[in-house]
C-alpha cells in the first residue's frame, strides 16, 4: 500500500513536539511493515530541504510567533483557504498516487486539504493531536476556558468544521480530545476511535549509578504555558525548606529559554546555582539517557494536553511521573500509574514532589503499574489497530 503521511512539521525542521515524534513513529511503523510511505510537511521560507520520499512546502508558519497580531490574523485566514498549497498538493498526489492519506496537524498546510482528498476519492485517516480545529493556537489554558466561547472563535470553528467535513476515519489518542470535537459537532459521518499513541518500548531500565542526588526532570518547550515557572518555584521551595540533595534538569528550547536560564542559574550572591541545569534542546537518544538517570519526570503544563509523548517515554523508561490534572493526562496516569496535581498550584506540586522524595517505594509501585500498561502500546500494535479500523 502506498501511503502519504502529512504533518506540518517533520525533520529536519522539527521542534521536538509530540505530533512530530508520533508522526515519525507511524511512518516508520508502516515502512517496517512493508508499505511504501512518503511524507509531506512544511519548511521555513528561506531554507531548502530535499529528502528521499519527502516533500516540503515553504511556509511562514515557523515565524508565526514573531508576527504582529494583524499579520497573524491574515496568516490564519490564508491558512483556511490556502489555494497555493491546494494546487501544489494536488500535483503531488497525482504524481504519487497514494492509496491512503494519514493527516496530523495541518496548521500551515491548509484546511482545504481534506476537501482535496475527498475530491480525489482517496481513503483518509485524520489523527487528532490538539484542538487546532476548535481554537487557532491549539492551546486552551486552565482557568481561561471561556475564551473558546467568544464569537470570533465560534466563526473560526464553523469554518474549520465545514472545510474539514468528515474524513473516512478519525483517531484520537484520548477520549477527552475526541469528546471535545464531538461536543462541537465535528466529523459527524466519520468512523471514530480512541487509539492511544504508539510508544517506543525500552526493554529494561538500566541500573542507576550510585548517587546521592534525587533528580527531577522536565522535557518540553520552554514556554509560559508549559508551567516552567511553577516547576522552578516549587523546586526552589523544596530545596530551601526540605531537601538539599535534589537537582532539576530542564531539557528543551523555546522563546523563554534564555530568560529562565538567566534568572535561575545564578544565586543572588552571583554564584552559580548548580542544582538547576538547563540542557537546551536534546535529541531522542539524549532524552532517553536523561530519563535513565532521572528519579521523576514532571509535566507541569498550564494548557490542556492531549496525550503527551514525554509521559509515554517516562512510563516506558520506568520513571515516576508527576503531571497536571488536565485534558487527556489522567487517562495515562490513572490507576496508580502516576501522581496528578492541581494545574498551576505550586503548593500541590510541592506536596507531590515531597511525597515522591520521601517515599521512593511508592514511586516504584507507580513505575511497575506504568510499565505494565505501556508494554502493549508499541508501534506494531498501533499500526495493527489502524489497519483493522480501515480495512
Amino acid at each position: 500500500m502506498k501511503i502519504c503521511l502529512i504533518n506540518n512539521i517533520l525533520r529536519p525542521f522539527d521542534r521536538g513536539g509530540g505530533a512530530e515524534r508520533i508522526s515519525e513513529i507511524i511512518r516508520d511503523g508502516f515502512s517496517d511493515a512493508g508499505d511504501d510511505v512518503f511524507t509531506l510537511s512544511l519548511r521555513p521560507v528561506f531554507k531548502n530541504s530535499q529528502g528521499k520520499k519527502a516533500y516540503y512546502l515553504k511556509s511562514y508558519f515557523y515565524n508565526l510567533y514573531k508576527m504582529p497580531l494583524f499579520l497573524k490574523l491574515f496568516w490564519h485566514f490564508n491558512n483556511l483557504f490556502n489555494f497555493n498549497n491546494f494546487i501544489k498538493i494536488f500535483f503531488i498526489f497525482k504524481k504519487e498516487k497514494p492509496d491512503l492519506i494519514i493527516t496530523n496537524n495541518l496548521m500551515g498546510v491548509g484546511m482545504l486539504l481534506p476537501f482535496l482528498i475527498k475530491i480525489l476519492k482517496i481513503k483518509h485517516v485524520h489523527i487528532l493531536h490538539d484542538i487546532q480545529l476548535i481554537y487557532p493556537s491549539g492551546l486552551m489554558f486552565y482557568g481561561q476556558e471561556e475564551k473558546i466561547e467568544k464569537w470570533p472563535i465560534k466563526i473560526y470553528l464553523k469554518i474549520t468544521r465545514f472545510l474539514f467535513a468528515s474524513p473516512d476515519y478519525i483517531i484520537s489518542p484520548s477520549k477527552w480530545l475526541l469528546d471535545m470535537h464531538d461536543k462541537n459537532n465535528f466529523f459527524k459521518k466519520s468512523e471514530k476511535k480512541v487509539i492511544q499513541n504508539p510508544a517506543i518500548i525500552f526493554n529494561a531500565k538500566k541500573e542507576k549509578k550510585e548517587k546521592n542526588i534525587f533528580r527531577f526532570l522536565y522535557v518540553g518547550q520552554i514556554e509560559e504555558h508549559k508551567g516552567i515557572n511553577i516547576l522552578i518555584n516549587a523546586f526552589k521551595k523544596l530545596q530551601k525548606n526540605y531537601f538539599s540533595d535534589i537537582e532539576l534538569e530542564i531539557a528543551g528550547s523555546g522563546t523563554l529559554f534564555n530568560k529562565f536560564k538567566n534568572e535561575n542559574t545564578e544565586c543572588p550572591e552571583g554564584k552559580n546555582n548548580n542544582s538547576i541545569k538547563f540542557l537546551g534542546k536534546i535529541n531522542n537518544k539524549e532524552v532517553r539517557e536523561r530519563m535513565e538517570e532521572a528519579d521523576c519526570l514532571i509535566v507541569p503544563s498550564l494548557c490542556y494536553e492531549n496525550s503527551p509523548t514525554v509521559i509515554y517515554e517516562a512510563l516506558s523508561s520506568q520513571v515516576p511521573v508527576i503531571a497536571s490534572n488536565l485534558g487527556g493526562i489522567p487517562e495515562l496516569l490513572g490507576r496508580n500509574r502516576g501522581l496528578l496535581f492541581i494545574p498551576g498550584s505550586e503548593e500541590d506540586l510541592l506536596e507531590k514532589m515531597i511525597f515522591l522524595k520521601k517515599y521512593p517505594s511508592e514511586g516504584k509501585d507507580m513505575v511497575n503499574q506504568g510499565f505494565s500498561y505501556i508494554l502493549n502500546k508499541n508501534k506494531e500494535n498501533y499500526i495493527s489497530e489502524m489497519r483493522d479500523m480501515i480495512n
